[in-house]
């Protein structure tokens, strides 16, 4: 299926159910809509690798201002576009699961006391939300098959 720029539009890959009340001009509109949600993708996709080689720069160059500044001891540097706070402290690592069901076993000391209150932490009541999703996938280009 083409579209008047030249772009490709995929076939339905689910099972061919055509309806039968749907007009050409609205099938038209359609696949205009899905034409330009995927350049507006495309576009999200080139973005994003833009924002993350940005943010990979910026996390080298905030290391090297942030040592310079521990070392000399600045804490607060004034520029024309605001205050830069260096800040360093001693935090907790976060609390990760399986951290916690060995906690909960030592001391819990029978293995049926540790399952319920496992069951009663993490498996009971837990409301269930509906997530609905649209994304594009792109096929990878095997650079052998090239």
């Amino acid at each position: 299926m083409s579209t008047a720029s030249g772009s490709k539009l995929y076939e339905n890959t689910e099972p061919e159910t055509k309806p039968t009340n749907v007009s050409d001009e609205e099938l038209q509109d359609f696949k205009n809509k899905v034409n330009e949600w995927v350049k507006i993708d495309e576009q999200i996709r080139k973005l994003q690798i833009a924002i993350k080689e940005r943010r990979v720069h910026k996390r080298v160059l905030g290391t090297q201002i942030q040592e310079f500044m521990t070392k000399n001891g600045y804490d607060n540097l004034n520029t024309h576009q605001g205050i830069i706070k260096s800040n360093i402290k001693e935090v907790q690592i976060p609390v990760r699961m399986p951290e916690v069901k060995l906690k909960l076993a030592t001391i819990c000391e029978e293995k049926a006391e540790f399952k319920d209150v496992f069951d009663k932490i993490f498996n009971s009541d837990r409301q269930v939300v509906t997530k609905s999703t649209l994304r594009r996938i792109v096929p990878k280009v095997n650079a052998l098959s090239i």
